[in-house]
């Protein structure tokens, strides 16, 4: 059976269902059932994405009416190049929680 070899947090997301796709240099018709291996050197920057990610929604869940939760949030999307998931937040922002908010409206502009 084919393996496909990624670093953590990648190889979580890909077994959550979160992750579907995987880009590579070369091209391929391989179609079917795979293994995924996690390989021992973790992306250190993209667990200390998703651990902050995954802190900002326990906030969320916490208090759902927590703006700066969403905007902090839209900005670390943001940066991880998620950029309509970022977008998301900052429309969550104006749509349920301000319909003035500036931050949110700049960072839709």
């Amino acid at each position: 059976m084919k393996a496909l070899s990624l670093k953590q947090p990648w190889v979580e997301l890909v077994i959550q269902g979160k992750k579907t796709i995987e880009l590579r240099k070369w091209n391929t018709s391989f179609r079917g059932e795979f293994y995924v291996h996690a390989s021992k050197n973790p992306d250190e920057k993209a667990m200390q994405q998703e651990l902050s990610l995954e802190a900002i929604d326990n906030s969320i869940e916490l208090k759902s009416n927590y703006r700066d939760a969403y905007y902090l949030k839209g900005q670390l999307l943001k940066k991880a190049g998620k950029i309509e998931e970022a977008r998301k937040s900052f429309l969550y922002i104006l749509q349920n929680l301000d319909p003035n908010d500036q931050e949110s409206k700049k960072e839709l502009q």
